[in-house]
């Protein structure tokens, strides 16, 4: 009944949230700014404060800090957004789901639009079911919410999926993951779980490879994906179409400064190699193998760097024999690639498990092919040697004498030696291993044994292309040419992107015929021709994904006022896209002039994952503070000083010229950059004595204006261009004056801008004694946040001696936070010391 009840409740908030404008400050006092909203916007200021420079990973102690002045803040003003928001991420990262809900309900009735949002709310629902059943119920019933955006539904499907999959359930598997194809085909979850469905359950090429161009649309920038569809064309035998998806998963890997790993690296340089072999285009596999092997060496000699350092040869060994065996399918889910069954089939048969060993023999056959026999032999031993040194590190193993015996034969390089290397394998292998008949036979067949070798090859050739290709050979008799020409070309069509693949491609263009492939693979090839050309040409193009641009809310603003921008993302790319492929990361930075006076201002970031999809031609609007963090800090300094604003907005950063006087932020791969037009801050009206005004101010029956001139005026006497003793004391006693006769909400703001210098701080005596005699939790709280600034502070010492309640429990996480600050000090002095000890610069 009580899971009845919350889902009613998440039902009726998501139906409830009618659309209005993406900031969400909809109220018709939207204009009025009051007492209560600006010490809101204050404590939101000192919750961002807390976290700042803490990474992604807060400290328990500073995340407490900001929850508490995240919940003051929304006591006062329950109407902005990014205080919901931040309050969300907060709950998030202290892991109380619980409290999470009502959080993201108060975001999503400021920000309906957030899909982001709306699934998290629907995931708070969701892991409260305490069995499949009721998930499923649960998932039902939010499939049937109207409100809910289709790419939240989509997702929605999917999780159902997942649980419908783990149940063993196929049949509502299928029809959810049907359901969240249909509601967004962004979802690159969906494609790619369509796509490993498909791929598992022996689905036909043409089935999959129409769900992988759907992946690739969904997110165009992802390598992994380019280089699903590179492999999916080299094994249709489209070997020209798949040096250009190559060519684009390379540069995409470069671009996003993506290390893979290793063996799908290995994967990737021989599938490019073969497909650039098999398009005509063999001296350009050549120099691919040379420029992959510089790679590929510097990660052999760091392996054994390591291992010699480590000086544990069984551990080598071990991971040795992973590196064998593996071929990156799990390494390759993480990243969201799937692999390949030909792939997948030639690795464990006929591969050479090592970055430089299988190439090495790619070079050996492409020089024989290319007329190169010397070149080919010297390629040849240059295997061995490394196999050689490799043996001598662990011992060897079965799989690396199996890949050494096929080299051998199959290039029919000392043949001799291969047989005895076979009596080896022999007492390593199951005697039911098919790699003992393909290599015995082909053995044989290179001594001239055609019967035994045709009997081996026989018995393994169904299931074994390598001995189906050894069975070809055997026809080679003048009047058999035809018969072996049709025989290589059945072979072919086994697998025209593996290795065997290409040598018969290779031997039948030499004896005169051509190899064709199948009507199937024709289809293959025309389905990923429809994929959209941006697609393929994301990298090497630069076409525009999407254009932001940034614009000031108010082109003048005074002292204190808020600084506010709107930044706006569209998308052109000309197909829908989602967040994976959107950059989240919004870099915001800029300049201030006072005068001819230039100052940069330090960056800040902001991220922008508000949506799940971006429909063609979609933007969105998110307004951001800018006078919050080192922004704000400029933004706010000069109190009696009018100065411009420009701020800078660059999607996906990348840093120019690091360390050097020119260094500079760039929009990376997909981003983009925008600038505001300059926005006027007003300083004090009169000059050098318009401080004066805002004594006056002060006295006045404004409390909204009174509190901003009694801060302006604090943060003025402890700004460098104030010297004037006298003007000080002046305004100290104004200050104080004025603060006996303020409301709560006045003094607590007040309290923020207390200066922590002694000696400054020693002319407000009475407002810091007020404060602390003070029975009203808020300005206690606003005193120990302006006064602790270290464990010693008379301030923090006065509210760790309160009894058990708000205030004691806020001063109880400062003095933590402190503490974790004193001792991170103190580890970064001695690693310094440690540094400067041993030389280290």
């Amino acid at each position: 009944m009580k899971r009845n009840i919350a889902l009613s409740v998440v039902v009726a908030v998501l139906t409830a949230v009618v659309p209005c404008e993406l900031y969400g400050q909809a109220t018709s006092k939207k204009g009025v700014f009051t007492p209560e909203k600006q010490m809101a916007k204050q404590l939101h200021h000192m919750a961002q404060m807390a976290l700042q420079n803490q990474g992604s990973n807060p400290s328990k102690a500073r995340l407490q800090i900001a929850e508490i002045l995240l919940s003051e803040s929304l006591k006062l003003d329950d109407t902005y957004s990014e205080t919901w928001r931040m309050m969300s991420q907060v709950k998030i990262a202290m892991e109380k789901k619980d409290e999470l809900r009502e959080v993201v309900r108060g975001y999503l009735k400021r920000r309906p639009a957030d899909t982001s949002a709306q699934m998290s709310l629907v995931e708070t629902y969701i892991t409260k079911a305490s069995d499949a059943e009721k998930r499923l119920e649960i998932y039902g019933n939010l499939l049937n919410v109207g409100s809910l955006k289709p790419s939240v539904r989509s997702r929605i499907a999917i999780q159902a999926a997942v649980l419908m999959e783990e149940l063993g359930r196929t049949k509502e598997f299928a029809s959810y993951l049907k359901l969240g194809l249909r509601l967004d085909t962004t979802n690159t979850d969906a494609q790619m779980m369509a796509y490993r469905f498909l791929r598992d359950n022996d689905a036909s090429t043409r089935a999959r490879t129409a769900v992988l161009g759907h992946l690739a649309a969904a997110d165009p920038a992802n390598p992994f994906h380019h280089a699903e569809i590179a492999a999916a064309l080299l094994h249709s035998g489209a070997y020209k179409d798949a040096v250009e998806w190559f060519g684009s998963t390379s540069n995409l890997f470069a671009v996003h400064r993506i290390q893979p790993d290793p063996a799908f690296s290995v994967k990737v340089a021989e599938n490019y190699v073969r497909a650039l072999w098999g398009a005509g285009r063999g001296a350009e596999a050549l120099k691919l193998i040379e420029a992959y092997a510089k790679v590929f060496g510097q990660m052999e000699k760091a392996r054994r760097e390591a291992a010699k350092k480590a000086g544990d040869k069984k551990d080598t060994k071990v991971e040795e024999k992973k590196g064998d065996k593996g071929n990156g399918k799990e390494e390759g889910k993480k990243e969201g690639e799937a692999k390949d069954k030909g792939d997948k089939k030639e690795i464990g048969k006929n591969g050479t498990r090592s970055p430089l060993l299988g190439l090495q023999l790619h070079k050996s056959l492409i020089l024989t092919s290319m007329g190169e026999p010397k070149k080919a032999r010297e390629a040849f031993d240059t295997m061995i040697t490394a196999l050689d040194e490799r043996d001598k590190e662990d011992g060897g193993n079965a799989d690396r004498l199996a890949d050494r015996i096929w080299a051998h034969v199959v290039l029919n390089y000392d043949v001799d030696k291969a047989e005895g290397l076979l009596e080896q394998l022999k007492s390593k292998l199951k005697k039911d291993d098919t790699r003992l008949d393909r290599l015995g036979g082909f053995i044989k067949l290179r001594k001239g044994e055609k019967d035994t070798a045709r009997a081996l090859l026989m018995k393994v050739a169904k299931t074994d292309a390598g001995a189906a290709y050894g069975l070809c050979l055997l026809l080679d008799g003048k009047d058999e040419k035809t018969k072996r020409i049709s025989a290589l070309k059945e072979v072919y069509l086994r697998d025209p992107g593996s290795l065997i693949g290409l040598k018969v491609f290779d031997d039948v263009q030499k004896l005169g015929g051509r190899a064709q492939a199948s009507a199937e693979h024709g289809a293959v090839t025309r389905q990923i021709r429809t994929i959209p050309e941006m697609v393929k040409k994301i990298v090497g193009h630069r076409l525009p994904i999407v254009n932001l641009k940034a614009r000031a809310v108010r082109a003048q603003v005074g002292f204190g006022d808020p600084i506010e921008i709107e930044l706006e993302l569209k998308n052109v790319s000309g197909i829908p896209l989602n967040f994976g492929t959107i950059p989240r990361m919004v870099l915001l930075d800029g300049m201030i002039m006072i005068g001819r006076t230039r100052q940069r201002i330090p960056p800040t970031v902001v991220e922008i994952d508000r949506k799940l999809r971006l429909a063609v031609r979609e933007s969105f609007a998110l307004r951001v503070r800018v006078d919050t963090g080192p922004l704000g800090a400029f933004a706010t300094a000069y109190p009696g000083t009018t100065m411009q604003i420009q701020i800078r907005a660059t999607l996906n950063p990348n840093v120019s010229k690091p360390g050097t006087a020119q260094q500079d932020y760039v929009p990376g791969f997909l981003g983009a950059r925008a600038v505001t037009t300059p926005i006027l801050r007003l300083g004090w009206a009169g000059g050098p004595d318009g401080y004066k005004a805002q004594l006056e101010t002060l006295k006045g029956g404004d409390a909204l204006a009174a509190m901003r001139a009694a801060g302006s005026l604090m943060r003025h006497i402890a700004m460098a261009e104030q010297k004037d003793p006298n003007r000080k004391v002046e305004i100290a006693k104004a200050v104080s004056a004025a603060y006996e006769k303020m409301t709560p909400i006045q003094k607590a703001y007040v309290q923020l801008y207390v200066p922590r210098d002694k000696d400054l701080a020693a002319m407000y005596k009475s407002v810091v004694v007020s404060g602390v005699n003070s029975k009203d939790g808020l300005i206690r709280i606003a005193q120990i946040i302006s006064q602790s600034h270290e464990t010693t502070s008379a301030v923090l010492s006065e509210g760790l001696r309160e009894p058990a309640g708000p205030v004691k429990t806020f001063a109880d996480h400062v003095h933590n936070a402190l503490v974790e600050d004193d001792k991170a000090k103190r580890a970064r002095e001695r690693e310094k010391e440690k540094k400067k000890g041993s030389g280290t610069p």
